[in-house]
């Protein structure tokens, strides 16, 4: 028995509906350390907490040393990414990597990477 084409349009539509759906989802977001947000254990504020003793080690990129540094939390998925720089990113995702992770239901820590960038 063969399936006529219409017939395959719904599940194909529900398919990609659904995959955008979910990257909307995990879509990275930048979020002040005072936000209080919903459906997470772990707020920013506590993940600022948590990541900062690894925050020199393993996120921090000293772009220019007569600016100040900031402090950046995105929240993507079940996880914070924390870092500090001073670089003028023009895209979100600049602050990814390198950054200290954060899960937002238990705290556990992880690293993007370990930071190779020039420390000044």
């Amino acid at each position: 028995m063969m399936i006529a084409p219409k017939t395959l349009l719904l599940p194909l539509f529900i398919v990609i509906s659904l995959g955008i759906w979910s990257q909307h989802k995990t879509s990275p977001k930048m979020v002040n350390e005072n936000d209080v947000l919903e459906g997470v254990a772990i707020q920013p504020s506590e993940a600022l907490a948590i990541a900062a003793p690894y925050l020199e080690e393993h996120a921090t990129d000293h772009w220019n040393t007569e600016k100040p540094l900031l402090t950046y939390i995105i929240w993507r998925g079940n996880y914070y990414y924390i870092s500090k720089t001073n670089y003028p990113a023009k895209t979100i995702n600049y602050y990814l990597q390198p950054a200290v992770k954060v899960n937002t239901r238990s705290g556990k820590v992880s690293f993007t990477t370990t930071s190779n960038k020039k420390k000044k």
